[in-house]
Parts: structure tokens; C-alpha cells; sequence
């Protein structure tokens, strides 16, 4: 609230509560684990053509 984001502690409180902290912390989780393998497969598929040759 000091920085001006939420004009009320109601608006802050409506945002930060257990259910939408839950949601984004799901989301969140879901999208490293894609990025994370996403950035493994990239290095086992180079390893394999490397090994290959």
C-alpha cells in the first residue's frame, strides 16, 4: 500500500490470499519444470549427436 499499488488494505488483502497464492504457486511450478526439461532435453540431445560422430 505505501507504494501505491492497492488503494485499500481490502484491494491488498482481496490479492494476496491462500487461494490465489496456491494457483500462482502451481502455475509457477509447472512452467520451470517445462522450462527446466525443456533446457535438459536440449543438452541430451547434444550429447547424443556428439557421441554419435
Amino acid at each position: 500500500m505505501e507504494l501505491g499499488y492497492f488503494g485499500t488494505t481490502e484491494e491488498a488483502e482481496a490479492q494476496f490470499n491462500f487461494k490465489n497464492y496456491v494457483i500462482s504457486g502451481a502455475i509457477g511450478a509447472l512452467l520451470m519444470g517445462i522450462i527446466t526439461s525443456a533446457i535438459a532435453m536440449i543438452f541430451i540431445r547434444t550429447q547424443k549427436n556428439a557421441n554419435s560422430r
